[in-house]
């Protein structure tokens, strides 16, 4: 009974003290008590339940039986560790961000779709109505909003090889209603280029901006395993395309997933690629054979070639071999070849076509490996286009370097 009286009274003690406080402490306070309790418990345990009187002593024995023990005390609720404190902890929070998650791409899920509903006025079709029955082809075109010099611009995008293919009457067709629409001439103002900046551009007249919707540029780009999704014109409908996820995002091109599955696709190409907030990040400019990779000119070209057509159609780049300049590139250009050439042979050659998510202008060493000496050359073409063979305005510049020393010859072919 003694032991059972100076456990609980241990016991409470320890509950109700603080664990960092107890710990630190009470702990030698207990240990002294202990040794002391050991010694003289049984005597003053005894002391404390004599009777006061013989009547007293006879009224106890008559109720008390000698070995009956005490009912056992309830103990108080010992305090959890600071460990498990930190974990039931986490468990709240951890839930309380799924639950948060959860909530945000429900509300990112609605504005994407409601976003979705406005598609025929933030996307139009290229045509050639002259030539609609013999090239029954039709691209996807879009429209954007620029402030330049304290003026605003309204533009229309699409890819450059659409142009080439639709051209020269190109007319602009937009879906007012369903089973209606309204067709205008356009003139294209600045034109990249089918190998590299596969965009060209248009102004919208003031009387149809109230019947389209711009696209607003993202601020970042795409990052790796982002989904994203693209608007495009194919098999006589506009359509949403979604779930493109991220494959590579580098300075030449948006790699996605395809996902058009088995659908006809052609007229997509210079249709909108945009994130889940609704921001455009590319322009789509076409697929893979083996329907495993979609491809999308990154907005960095959309925004040279913006400044191109204010400073008739020039906005170049340097080129740059392993941090020194080289030379420059227009907006027009692109990379035809590069080549390795020691003694007047040719060592290798790259030809980046279809392979433009290599090419980075500020890292050309990465398109094919460079001896310590020879001459790297790089033709740069500039009009006309691989893809649809319209060579005629075709012109050719060649950039030679000498790997031994750095230095770097232009000359026009």
């Amino acid at each position: 009974m003694q032991k059972n009286i100076l456990l609980w009274v241990l016991v409470f003690s320890l509950a109700h003290t603080p664990f960092a406080y107890g710990q630190k402490t009470l702990k030698p306070v207990f240990k002294s008590l202990g040794k002391v309790a050991a010694q003289k418990a049984p005597q003053t345990a005894a002391k404390a339940l004599l009777p006061a009187s013989p009547a007293a002593a006879a009224a106890l024995a008559k109720t008390t039986a000698p070995h009956q023990n005490l009912p056992a005390l309830p103990l108080p609720p010992l305090p959890l560790t600071t460990q498990e404190t930190a974990r039931q902890l986490q468990k709240q929070v951890n839930f309380a961000l799924v639950i948060a998650l959860a909530k945000q791409q429900e509300q990112t899920r609605r504005k994407m779709a409601a976003f979705d509903t406005q598609l025929r006025q933030r996307v139009g079709t290229l045509r050639n109505p002259f030539l609609q029955d013999f090239i029954p082809l039709e691209g996807t075109a879009f429209f954007i909003e620029e402030e330049y010099q304290g003026k605003k611009y309204l533009w229309g995008v699409t890819a450059a090889h659409m142009v080439d293919y639709v051209g020269p009457d190109i007319h602009l067709r937009l879906s007012l209603d369903v089973g209606l629409s309204y067709d205008i001439p356009v003139t294209v103002v600045a034109k990249g280029n089918t190998g590299m900046a596969d965009i060209a551009i248009f102004k919208i007249n003031e009387d149809v901006s109230d019947l389209v919707l711009p696209f607003t540029l993202a601020k970042r780009e795409p990052k790796p395993n982002e989904v994203l999704r693209s608007y495009g014109f194919f098999e006589g409908d506009f359509h949403v395309v979604p779930n493109r996820k991220v494959l590579q995002s580098t300075p030449g091109r948006i790699v996605t997933s395809f996902e058009f599955g088995n659908h006809e696709r052609a007229g997509a190409c210079g249709g909108p690629l945009i994130n889940e907030q609704n921001e455009l990040v590319g322009i789509h400019c076409g697929s893979s054979r083996s329907k495993q990779e979609s491809y999308a000119v990154p907005i960095s070209f959309l925004k040279d070639l913006l400044e191109a057509a204010h400073h008739n159609g020039i906005k170049e780049r340097d080129l740059v071999l392993n941090g020194r300049t080289i030379g420059k590139i227009n907006i027009d250009e692109y990379i035809y070849s590069v080549s390795v050439k020691k003694l007047g042979i040719t060592l290798r050659t790259v030809t980046p076509w279809r392979e433009e998510s290599r090419v980075d202008y500020n890292h050309l060493e990465n398109l094919i490996e460079l001896p310590h000496s020879g001459v790297l050359e790089i033709a740069i073409v500039k009009g006309g286009t691989i893809q649809t063979g319209q060579t005629k305005a075709t012109s050719q510049k060649l950039i030679s370097v000498n790997l031994r020393t750095g230095s770097s010859f232009l000359e026009y072919m």
